[in-house]
């Protein structure tokens, strides 16, 4: 499991497309993780709720990448071990 969230964590921070224009310090938080973002532009001025949405678009889709991700490999180990248990059982069987 925790490979899987290291592996989600890789895709998200190789994937995030931080936007121009940001504070050195919001950008770096936007790189580490979708949370960092998040806890970040809750510290963003009022008047700033444009690059708040771009920082949080960015971090979603990102974060989707990585879920994603996660998820299909979890699909491929799945399929991988029933058909080993499968080929496994029918041999026990025989």
């Amino acid at each position: 499991m925790a490979l899987l969230g290291s592996l989600g964590t890789a895709v998200y921070q190789g994937t995030v497309a931080v936007p121009e224009g940001l504070s050195p310090e919001l950008a770096e938080a936007v790189r580490n993780g979708a949370d960092t973002a998040l806890v970040a532009v809750q510290t963003l001025p009022a008047g700033a709720a444009e690059e708040a949405g771009r920082v949080l678009d960015a971090a979603r889709d990102a974060y989707t990448n990585g879920l994603n991700t996660a998820g299909a490999v979890c699909a491929v180990i799945a399929l991988v071990s029933a058909a080993i248990a499968a080929t496994t059982l029918r041999k026990a069987s025989d």
